[in-house]
């Protein structure tokens, strides 16, 4: 549950399920000309593994590890002199994230500063338009339009801070700066802000 004292549960209850929602605006590094509006959300999901603190000494180093899985729709634009571009994303990835919890307090919140490493698959779809100048310019028959869709491989590495209030600790909020990386036909890197919540079911 966090940085307040470990209750022990049996059963499906010691894998503390919880899921939330990501909102996750971003910034496309090797698109210079990206318009505003670059979104995304992501449905998270993730569990503890009790496993794991018996063959790992986490609780003596105050750690936590959580695999899990984020499933999210990402969409932006961008333009240059001739045309103009619309691109959506659906990344789905696995997840492990490591977190520290700090014993102390802080405003009435339970901190724990954490990494995340997700890696899984991409699929891509762009629709890329001549602006009207170059429409004008182009040979009968010669489309004005060009449309795609791509499936590839994506990683993102995220440092971030996760909070729990002492007063509910089975709600979780977090926020989390990363790089995001996807490759094969259509290759990309973004920088984003993850803003979010879950909440524990056990």
């Amino acid at each position: 549950m966090g940085p307040s004292p470990v209750v022990k549960k049996n059963g499906f209850a010691a894998f503390d399920p919880r899921a939330g929602l990501v909102y996750m605006p971003f910034i496309p590094l090797n698109i210079s000309d990206s318009g505003f509006g670059a979104l995304g959300l992501l449905a998270y999901g993730s569990v503890d593994v009790p496993q794991l603190r018996t063959m790992l000494p986490l609780q003596k180093f105050n750690l936590r590890i959580r695999p899990g899985m984020m499933i999210g729709y990402m969409t932006f634009s961008a333009e240059d002199n001739t045309k103009t571009g619309s691109f959506s994303l659906i990344p789905i990835m696995l997840s492990v994230a490591v977190y520290y919890d700090l014993k102390k307090e802080m405003g009435g919140f339970f901190l724990s500063p954490s990494f995340r490493w997700s890696q899984g698959l991409i699929a891509s779809s762009s629709t890329i338009e001549a602006k009207p100048a170059i429409v004008s310019q182009l040979a009968a028959g010669q489309a004005s339009t060009i449309s795609g869709s791509y499936m590839g491989y994506t990683t993102k590495f995220d440092l971030g801070i996760e909070a729990k209030h002492k007063s509910n600790q089975k709600i979780a909020y977090f926020l989390d700066l990363g790089m995001m990386i996807h490759f094969e036909q259509q290759s990309g890197m973004f920088f984003t802000i993850s803003l979010g919540g879950a909440y524990h079911f056990m």
